[in-house]
């Protein structure tokens, strides 16, 4: 029996009626505690050492085998019984705790799961993590170093090796790396990624150890955008040295991203000087047209990949590694091409300056707007803004770089556009996207000024979309301001998205209304308070789709509320994607109070998503089987104490398998 709770013995004590009568405050007790009925996986996220004990101690019935007939279907009927579901446990619990360093709740999860395997990506947590002390604590309670030392049937079968060594490195930690290494050597780790891993963080001499060790591996793609991302020259030097880093020009759009010009720079030179070697042992040997041709297309390779990398310079904020790129191709333009065959100069030229080369597009001035880079804006117009090849204002045949402009809030740049046009800029011009866009993300100053400047306007998007973001500033302004007025999306948005404010407002100001959507969405949003005031307040009501979404969103208070007020019920979906999704507190509620049901393929989806406690649910509750060879697939993959449980219990999947 579980110790009473204090609030309830305290009570008690004050009614001397009750003296001699504990199973009253036994009873009491068991009544008011809800937090047995936690599942031990929401119960290690409360760190809470004695709550975790006392969930574990309310399972002893069910061990003992001797429950009470009327006691409720719960997970603590397993959480000692069923070793697959101790399996899971163990592990999902672990890779919780293990991130936050709750070394508590590790060493209780270790003494009440014994026996249960330490699975890789619980220690590659640990190494990530950069916890010695964890993984010191998984290393003592090894079941095969304890069994060395005598100590049969104790501790836990942990699998080292993996990508434990990567995380490791990733994680700066050295000292693990060798702690590894010297107490485990013989696991299996992945000492290729583990290499790669120490690139992308810089890390030569950790990468020089591993070689000495006898570690080979490629330079993977990722490693080297890590790289050229973290703007280590260095190791791309490094790695050049070692005739590691082929077609380093490739990468020259991640240096451009990220404004890494030092890195830029080499790449262009790099690749230049190694194009001209080769080019030059080619005619060495005699191959005259062979050594011609390498050298266009190495010409035009390094041009086009510097175009491109303007563009992306630039929309990111690196104005100067912009202006060094254009100025390399503007130089390719007008100089001769370092070519000794007059023939081969020509078709280099001509290649490159076809439509494209040196040149950006509308979206690399939309992508400035948008992030509010003032000096890349006025650059693009000086650079490209004469150029009749392109119009660098528009990006598609709905919207502006102004409306880009407005949408954004970026006023300075809406400012200096408005400037442009006055001195005749004709291509700078809005649309009614510009004010529409303004009004939805809640920028007002912006609404007023399109208002007072531009005679575009807006659309009854503008309060509809203004509504639905809950800017009730800017309803009120269009609605005083404006004759556009909205439609009965404004209230069934602002509904769905929890603006209950907005909502009231446009119910006793604007005669549009809504429609059943605003309920709908409000319960799948999981707004119950704006459910019940529609309820009360608007004629409207709701569909069979209010109760399916807030069911499958896991709005159980939702669904209640709707059952006891509401007729309009769900229909099976509700369920069936509510399991899909492991919202078990729901299913088990519409299981007891509905009648709908769910679809024969219920079990199946909750498999393959991994939601073990609803397969339990779903097969000792509701009867309902297993039938996808999919769903145990993702479980061999992904849970592998699940899918061990679904052979247990469907044979005929592994026979299914076996066939295939």
């Amino acid at each position: 029996m579980l110790p009473a709770f204090s609030a309830a013995a305290f009570v008690f004590r004050s009614r001397p009626a009750f003296d001699g009568l504990p199973h009253v405050v036994d009873t009491v007790s068991v009544f008011l505690d809800s937090s047995v009925d936690l599942s031990l996986f929401n119960a290690c996220k409360t760190g809470s050492v004695r709550l975790l004990d006392r969930i574990w101690n309310s399972s002893q019935v069910f061990v003992d085998g001797s429950p009470d007939p009327g006691t409720k279907w719960t997970l603590r009927r397993f959480l000692r019984t069923d070793k697959h579901y101790q399996q899971y446990l163990f592990t999902k619990c672990l890779e919780y705790a293990v991130p936050r360093q709750d070394l508590d709740v590790i060493k209780w999860l270790s003494s009440k799961f014994q026996g249960f395997t330490v699975t890789f990506e619980v220690v590659a947590r640990a190494c990530k993590a950069g916890s010695m002390d964890i993984l010191r604590f998984f290393y003592k309670n090894d079941s095969r170093f304890l069994e060395e030392r005598g100590e049969i049937g104790r501790g836990h079968p942990t699998e080292w090796g993996g990508l434990s060594m990567s995380a490791a490195v990733l994680s700066h930690r050295s000292d693990i790396v060798w702690w590894l290494h010297g107490h485990i050597p013989d696991a299996d780790y992945n000492w290729g990624t583990a290499l790669n891993s120490a690139l992308m963080r810089g890390n030569i001499i950790l990468v020089e150890w591993m070689e000495a060790q006898g570690v080979r591996s490629e330079v993977t793609r990722v490693a080297l955008r890590s790289i050229v991302a973290s703007g280590r020259l260095d190791v791309l030097q490094w790695l050049e040295r070692r005739g590691q880093l082929p077609s380093a020009i490739r990468l020259l759009g991640m240096a451009a991203e990220k404004g890494h010009l030092d890195i830029v720079q080499w790449m262009i030179n790099h690749s230049l000087e190694s194009h001209a070697e080769d080019q030059h042992r080619i005619r060495v040997v005699g191959l005259a047209d062979l050594s011609i041709r390498a050298a266009a297309a190495n010409e035009i390779s390094v041009v086009g990949h510097v175009s491109r990398s303007i563009h992306v310079a630039a929309t990111n904020g690196h104005l100067e590694v912009a202006k060094y790129l254009r100025q390399f191709v503007v130089e390719r333009f007008d100089d001769e091409p370092p070519v000794l065959f007059p023939v081969e100069r020509t078709k280099i030229k001509d290649h490159i300056r076809r439509p494209g080369f040196g040149k950006v597009t509308g979206m690399a001035m939309v992508l400035a707007v948008k992030n509010d880079f003032l000096d890349v804006v006025k650059w693009l117009i000086e650079e490209y803004g004469d150029d009749p090849s392109m119009n660098i204002f528009e990006h598609s045949g709905f919207s502006t770089v102004v409306d880009t402009a407005a949408e954004h809030g970026q006023f300075d740049v809406l400012k200096y556009f408005h400037e442009l046009q006055i001195a005749g800029e004709t291509r700078l011009y809005c649309t009614k996207n510009a004010m529409d866009k303004a009004a939805a993300n809640g920028h007002l100053d912006i609404v007023h000024w399109l208002h007072d400047i531009y005679m575009e306007g807006c659309s009854t998007a503008a309060m509809d979309e203004a509504a639905g973001n809950g800017h009730l500033d800017v309803v009120k302004w269009l609605h005083r301001h404006r004759a556009e007025g909205c439609t009965q999306a404004a209230m069934d948005k602002a509904a769905m998205y929890g603006h209950l404010d907005v909502v009231q407002w446009l119910h006793a100001n604007r005669s549009e209304g809504c429609t059943t959507r605003a309920m709908d969405e409000a319960a799948m949003t999981g707004r119950l308070d704006m459910v019940k005031w529609l309820h009360a307040n608007r004629s409207e009501g709701c569909t069979q789709f209010a109760m399916d979404e807030a069911a499958i969103h896991g709005h159980l208070d939702v669904v209640k509320w709707l059952h006891s007020n509401r007729t309009e019920g769900c229909s099976v979906r509700a369920m069936s994607e509510a399991s899909e999704n492991g919202h078990l507190k729901v299913v088990q509620w519409l299981y007891a109070n509905r009648s709908e049901g769910c679809t024969s393929n219920t079990m199946d989806y909750a498999a393959t998503f991994g939601h073990f406690e609803m397969v339990l649910f779903l097969h000792y509750q509701c009867h309902l089987d297993c039938q996808s060879i999919l769903a145990l697939e993702a479980q061999l993959r992904d849970h592998p104490g699940m899918s061990a449980w679904m052979l247990e219990h469907y044979p005929a999947l592994n026979d299914a398998i076996m066939e295939e």
